[in-house]
C-alpha cells in the first residue's frame, strides 16, 4: 500500500498493519491503522495511524507489581522478552509458517533495538521511562515452578517450587502458594487452593517445596475454565520490602479418544469404526455421550449415549 500522506523524505510504502477489532479506540472509533510496518520497525511512532499502539504491542514489557493496602506499588519483576515473539504469516503457496518478527523489531538486547526504543520514547515526548513504583536490582532470591508430570485432566497435578539464595545470608521466608482456575480472558474464575509456609533458605543453596493439586480439588472448579495459574509470593520475614513472585500457567490435557476402523475400508462402501475412551477417574462416569462429525463422510452429526 502506498502512503503518499506521510513524509516525502522517507518511504513508508509497503505493508501496513490494519486491525478492525483492536483493544482500544482510535479517534473514538474501534479501528487500528493503516500503520506502516517500516515506521513500527524504526520507532517512528508520531506517524499515522496508530503506530504507537502497534509499536507497544510488539515491544511492551510485562511488569509484575505488588500493590499494598495503602495503594503504594513495588515493581517486582520485568520481562522484556516474551512480548512480540513469533510474529507470523502464511507462506505463499503452502501452509507453512513464515516468521516476520524481524520486519517489526530488531533483535532483543541489540544496540539497534535500544536506539529504536529511545527514539520512540523521544518522539512521543516521554521524558525517559516512567515508573510510579520502586525496583531493586538483582534479587536476593531466585525461584521457579517446575512440572514433575505433564498435567492431564482427571489426574492429580504435581509440581515443585525451587528457591535459590544468591547471597551469604540465611533468609526466613514466608511462602504463599496460590492456585486458581482461569478463564480464557486471563481472569480468575475460582480459587482452587492456597498454602502458606514459613521456611529458612540457607546461603547459596536450593530449597524445594512440593506442590500437589488433587483432581478431587481442582476438577469441579474447571467446568468453565481450561487453564490453571499457580503463583508463589515469597516475602523475606526480616526484610518486608523484599518480595518475590513467580507464576506458571498449566493447561491440563484432555484424555484422548482412540478411533479404530473395523474390517476393510473400501471406497464408496459403508464402513464401521470403534471409538474407545478410557475413564481416567477413580469413580464412574454418568450421562456420557459422544458426538461424531465427519466432513464428506457423515450427512449429519451423530450422538451416542
Amino acid at each position: 500500500m502506498r502512503r503518499p500522506d506521510l513524509s516525502a523524505g522517507y518511504s513508508y510504502d509497503g505493508w501496513q498493519v490494519v486491525d478492525p477489532t483492536p483493544q482500544e479506540k482510535s479517534n473514538d472509533v474501534y479501528c487500528c491503522g493503516p500503520a506502516p510496518v517500516k515506521a513500527i520497525l524504526q520507532g517512528h511512532v508520531d506517524l499515522k495511524y496508530d503506530v504507537p499502539f502497534v509499536f507497544a504491542e510488539v515491544n511492551a514489557d510485562r511488569v509484575t507489581w505488588m500493590v499494598f493496602a495503602d495503594g503504594s506499588k513495588k515493581k517486582i519483576s520485568t520481562d522484556s522478552v516474551s512480548v512480540g515473539q513469533n510474529i507470523s504469516t502464511k507462506a505463499v503457496g503452502s501452509d507453512k509458517r513464515v516468521d516476520i518478527t524481524a520486519n517489526y523489531k530488531y533483535a532483543e538486547g541489540t544496540k539497534k533495538e535500544r536506539a529504536v526504543y529511545n527514539l520512540a520514547v523521544k518522539r512521543v515526548n516521554i521524558p525517559g521511562e516512567n515508573s510510579n513504583g520502586t525496583h531493586d536490582g538483582k534479587p536476593g532470591v531466585s525461584m521457579k515452578i517446575v512440572e514433575l508430570t505433564k498435567p492431564v485432566s482427571g489426574k492429580d497435578i504435581d509440581l515443585k517450587l525451587i528457591l535459590n539464595s544468591n547471597d551469604s545470608e540465611t533468609r526466613t521466608l514466608v511462602i504463599n502458594v496460590n492456585v486458581q482456575a482461569m478463564r480464557y480472558t486471563g481472569i480468575p474464575s475460582s480459587q482452587i487452593q492456597t498454602e502458606l509456609k514459613k521456611l529458612k533458605l540457607l546461603p547459596n543453596q536450593d530449597l524445594t517445596i512440593p506442590i500437589h493439586i488433587p483432581f478431587s480439588v481442582y476438577g469441579e472448579k474447571m467446568r468453565e475454565s481450561n487453564s490453571i495459574k499457580v503463583s508463589a509470593v515469597v516475602t523475606d520475614k526480616d526484610k518486608s520490602e523484599a518480595v518475590y513472585i513467580t507464576e506458571k500457567d498449566l493447561v491440563p490435557e484432555s484424555p484422548s479418544l482412540t478411533i479404530k476402523a473395523i474390517g476393510s475400508e473400501l471406497q464408496y462402501s459403508d464402513m464401521t469404526a470403534e471409538v474407545v475412551f478410557e475413564n481416567p477417574l477413580s469413580e464412574g462416569l454418568r450421562n456420557c455421550f459422544i458426538t461424531v462429525t465427519g466432513s464428506g463422510l457423515l450427512t449429519e452429526t451423530m450422538e451416542a449415549r
